[in-house]
């Protein structure tokens, strides 16, 4: 009521409160790994015989329960509402031998038409190395990456993983988290026209 009576404009930022900004975050399930703002929003897991959204799990610190990928023609897919350029993976079990490719969506309709070659700055090594690692894209944010549902019916930023060599000894994540430049400015105009 006060920045009617001011004539003043209401600015809210999507984030925590903080004096008259509002701020909210995504709705995060454990503190992101250190150095990154962001839980990922988006993790699904395909295989050749399943789909499994892996989201819950990604965001928490419990051992080992992110399966990443498996066997040749699998993929990891990691989204988020807004553009991001890293992700970071606490890796608990390495693979090993195995080869991902890295692949961003360029064209969607509804869904992902168009799954673009990354070449990304991979300190994971295709998941084969243990410990907290990146893996930069370069990138984003950019026009060329689109907004796609790939599986949940949410329209996110993805880009997956492929599994172009199979691996002998599956790896699996800890946590995902992610650096999201989240910050989105609503201003809204709360004066009346009369």
């Amino acid at each position: 009521m006060l920045f009617k009576l001011l004539r003043l404009p209401l600015i809210s930022i999507s984030m925590a409160v903080f004096g008259f900004f509002v701020f909210s975050t995504n709705s995060a399930h454990a503190t992101p790994l250190s150095g990154l703002n962001a839980d990922v929003d988006g993790v699904v897991i395909a295989t050749t015989t399943a789909t499994t959204v892996n989201t819950t799990a990604a965001n928490d610190a419990t051992a080992n329960d992110v399966r990443l990928v498996t066997d040749a023609g699998s993929a990891a897919y990691f989204g988020m509402n807004y553009f991001y350029n890293q992700l970071s993976f606490n890796i608990g079990t390495a693979g090993t031998v195995g080869v991902v490719t890295w692949e961003y969506c360029s064209a969607a309709s509804a869904t992902c038409t168009t799954w673009t070659a990354l070449s990304p700055t991979d300190n994971t090594n295709s998941f084969t190395t243990a410990g907290t690692n990146s893996v930069t894209f370069s990138a984003s944010p950019t026009p060329a990456f689109v907004t796609s549902t790939v599986f949940d019916g949410v329209a996110r930023y993805y880009v997956r993983a492929r599994t172009t060599t199979s691996y002998d000894a599956e790896p699996l994540a800890t946590q995902i988290s992610a650096i999201e430049f989240n910050v989105k400015v609503r201003v809204q105009n709360q004066l009346s026209t009369n």
